[in-house]
């Protein structure tokens, strides 16, 4: 008896140590703060759920415990009223070894497959005190793990969303107005709040935007290469403009200068760059998704705006050729015309009647508005002359009546009345001067006296020039 009576009492205390223990664990944890944070009542979100599911547990234990102290106390009772002898002893040995505490019926499992606890009936399930105290211990693994969970929470995320704040305001800095960046730094902000009140949602969420960072800071190499072609665009538009102001420029000053000129073309008009559909605002547009940070859209309406800038660019080119061509040439047969001068005086022949007399054609006909065929005509005169060697009389004078001989090759010699007539101003000029060299000179002749030609239209500048749809 005394032997069976030691063991009941040593596995009683074997108990009592291990029920101590875990009660032990379950206050330890209600009182860390970690546990009064996930019970207070303050979370929201991810946190607040998982907590609900895993603090339900420790009610669970305290249960369990109940049931396994209610058991303890039974037979330390027993112990205590009465004498043990050996069979008593091993009934009471076999309720502490054996499956004689029931737990009740239900939901047969909690999380992590440990069964439920339950008031004890018939219809339980029963085990030995070692299973429940193994089965308790399980219990609390989720509410271990969601306070461990949390911890590392709280301790990683604010550096974590430090780091992330440094570097999305660097970005910022070199994005601005980039939309997806925006929407980032504003997430960010509020992140502080979403850390107390849910520290598990918002490492969801701080991962989620660590994310995004990682995607901007990869797109803005395409961005800064699209913004680089964005500019391109820019100076192209700058010289699309300039090239349009000379069409407009030399097709008005070849109406004042030339009369009835050939092959003017319309000026393309202004809108194809400034109205909508235009180029401009076209471009303020991809400068935008630029902005906003939509590399892929405004890199493919680039390439169509490329396509319809270096259209437009060399219809507006060959407008202002076209339109300055009849301009340029009076002031290259100008030049022309000075050229002989100088070439008379190199000569001797400066102050030669016959040389004066049809430098002073030649400088008429370049008169506005020029009859740039007769300009050429009498320039070909002139340098037809100089050529010549001048008639001389028995003084050694040249005849002025060679002056009416002298033309380009081929051509039919003129009377001294029409030479009289070549004299005289010329229509909307002025009358000539003499200059120190003895060759004539033209006073300048306002724009008003210039007869503007009606000029030939051109197809291809007629019409708006690829305007965008």
């Amino acid at each position: 008896m005394i032997f069976g009576r030691h063991a009941l009492d040593r596995r009683l205390r074997e108990l009592r140590t291990a029920q101590y223990a875990l009660a032990s664990a379950v206050q330890a944890l209600e009182a860390d703060a970690t546990y009064l944070l996930l019970t207070g009542g303050g979370l929201t979100g991810v946190t607040a759920e998982r907590a609900r599911l895993a603090l339900a547990p420790v009610e669970q234990v305290w249960r369990g415990l109940t049931l396994l102290d209610d058991l303890l106390s039974g037979i330390e009772a027993h112990l205590n009223q009465a004498d043990v002898d050996d069979h008593a002893a091993a009934r009471l040995m076999a309720d502490l070894n054996g499956p004689s505490i029931a737990i009740g019926p239900g939901p047969q499992h909690a999380a992590g497959g440990a069964p439920r606890l339950g008031s004890p009936t018939s219809a339980g399930q029963s085990v030995a005190p070692d299973a429940l105290l193994a089965m308790l211990t399980h219990e609390l693994t989720p509410t271990r793990q969601i306070m461990a969970e949390v911890d590392a929470a709280r301790r990683e995320l604010l550096p974590r969303l430090d780091q992330l704040t440094t570097e999305a305001r660097h970005l910022a800095i070199e994005l601005p107005g980039h939309r997806p960046l925006t929407e980032l730094v504003a997430a960010i902000d509020a992140l502080p709040h979403q850390i107390e009140a849910d520290p598990l949602g918002a490492v969801e969420e701080l991962t989620g935007l660590e994310s995004t960072l990682a995607g901007v800071a990869v797109a803005r190499a395409e961005l800064s290469r699209v913004s680089k072609e964005i500019a391109r665009a820019a100076r192209t538009l700058a010289e699309l403009e300039d090239v349009l102001a000379e069409g407009r420029d030399a097709f008005d000053r070849t109406r004042i200068e030339i009369a009835n000129p050939d092959g003017l073309l319309e000026p393309v008009r202004p809108d194809v760059l400034h109205d909508e559909p235009g180029l401009r605002p076209w471009l303020a547009r991809l400068e935008r998704l630029v902005t906003e940070g939509n590399a892929s859209r405004a890199k493919a309406g680039l390439a169509s705006w490329r396509a319809l800038a270096d259209q437009t660019l060399a219809v507006a080119r060959q407008v202002a050729e076209a339109n300055a061509r009849p301009w340029r040439r009076r002031r290259e047969l100008h030049g022309l015309l000075q050229a002989a001068r100088v070439k008379a005086g190199a000569v001797g022949r400066a102050e030669d009647p016959l040389v004066t007399e049809l430098a002073g054609r030649a400088m008429r006909s370049l008169d506005v508005p020029c009859d740039l065929q007769a300009a050429a005509t009498a320039i070909e005169v002139l340098l037809e002359g100089l050529r010549r060697p001048p008639p001389s009389d028995p003084t050694g004078r040249a005849t002025a009546s060679a002056a009416n001989s002298v033309g380009p090759a081929g051509s039919t010699p003129t009377t001294a009345a029409a030479g009289d007539r070549d004299a005289g101003p010329a229509p909307g000029g002025t009358t000539g001067s003499t200059d120190h060299s003895g060759l004539t000179r033209p006073r300048p002749t306002t724009a008003e006296h210039a007869r503007p030609a009606r000029p030939a239209r051109a197809a291809t500048a007629d019409r708006r020039v690829g305007a965008p749809t």
